[in-house]
């Protein structure tokens, strides 16, 4: 991406966030139907046009669902453009990052409730799934699927990687699985502590801050 490439990617991002309908679908529509033409004096018929193919609602130009005319909103994304390429290239710059920052985390914000919705319904909280403490506390050994399961309150016999697996990328509870299995299995393989052992394990979740396994 040239110089110009990455000024111009700067100032879109920034806008966007301002007015996110600016989109580049919605730019390319005003140059393919409107030639350049200013917003106020665009067509009605080239405003409905771009209105239906970019299937804007009402929630996008107003607050309490009251509809701001297109042509004004293209208006002010394009004067706010103006401002911004107006900018030094230090400050545009910085209120990129900015812009970028908050965009990643309103995605993250986003990904974490459809994960709890994807996990409000899933297998792993039907009652079947509950573990028996009292038989795997009996065991002289758990595997690190095993423990990780206890200690996210699950039947190992049910809740597994493999079962799992399916849910990747939709599950706040499967990330959380993977995150622990990480950590255990690094453990395991610097040989800091025997925590396959049921015991050494409950102590070391404790420690960690991880969600005890009653003993």
């Amino acid at each position: 991406m040239g110089t110009h490439e990455k000024e111009m990617d700067q100032i879109y991002t920034i806008v966007e966030a301002r007015f996110p309908s600016y989109s580049e679908e919605m730019r390319e529509l005003l140059r393919e139907l409107g030639n350049d033409t200013p917003a106020a004096d665009l067509p009605e018929a080239v405003l409905e046009t771009i209105a239906t193919r970019l299937q804007l609602t009402d929630e996008e130009f107003g607050s309490q669902g009251a509809r701001q005319p297109l042509h004004e909103y293209i208006t002010r994304a394009e004067e706010y453009q103006r401002k911004v390429e107006d900018l030094s290239p230090g400050d545009r710059l910085q209120q990129y990052r900015e812009c970028q920052e908050k965009a990643i985390a309103s995605r993250d914000a986003r990904w974490h409730e459809e994960g709890e919705a994807t996990d409000a319904v899933a297998f792993f909280n039907n009652p079947d799934c509950d573990p028996d403490f009292a038989f795997w506390l009996k065991m002289e050994r758990w595997t690190p699927e095993q423990a990780v399961a206890l200690s996210l309150g699950k039947d190992p016999a049910r809740v597994n990687m493999e079962r799992l697996d399916p849910l990747v990328g939709r599950s706040n509870f499967r990330k959380e699985y993977r995150r622990r299995l990480q950590l255990v299995l690094a453990l395991f393989r610097a040989r800091e502590i025997d925590l396959l052992k049921p015991t050494a394990f409950c102590g070391w979740a404790g420690n960690v801050g991880l969600q005890p396994i009653p003993t």
